[in-house]
């Protein structure tokens, strides 16, 4: 009869708090080797901001489950952050999901999202995923 899981999903934003850099700028973090010496600022960043929202929406997301009796919940991203969008990969948003659903240890029932409304150039990739993937 299909999958008979029921699924509550609890959604947060993160939005740019300041503009993104100019091309100038950026030009300048290269010549000073800025980017290359903390080349997983992006990545590090957004994990860590994940992490912590998660673990203060847990209780919210955890009621609204058993209110619903929802065996499966799922913490979406939605990732409206300038800063951040068209520097990172499917792969590599794929990969925080991963680090992040490992450092939380939630378990099973627990799935996280990230949704940019992006794609990655040239491979037609659409980079609103999930993790782990709802089979």
């Amino acid at each position: 009869m299909g999958n008979s899981n029921k699924y509550v999903i609890e959604v947060f934003c993160r939005i740019s708090l300041f503009p993104p850099q100019t091309v100038k700028e950026l030009k300048q973090d290269l010549e000073n080797n800025k980017i290359l010496i903390n080349p997983l600022t992006y990545e590090d960043d957004l994990f860590r901001n994940y992490i912590n929202i998660s673990k203060i929406k847990k209780i919210q997301l955890d009621n609204t489950a058993q209110k619903y009796l929802c065996n499966k919940k799922i913490m979406v991203m939605v990732l409206n952050d300038l800063n951040i969008l068209g520097l990172l990969t499917y792969y590599e948003y794929l990969d925080i999901l991963d680090k992040i659903s490992t450092g939380l240890g939630w378990g099973s029932n627990y799935h996280f999202a990230i949704v940019t409304g992006m794609t990655t150039f040239g491979i037609d990739i659409v980079e609103d995923l999930i993790y782990p993937k709802i089979t």
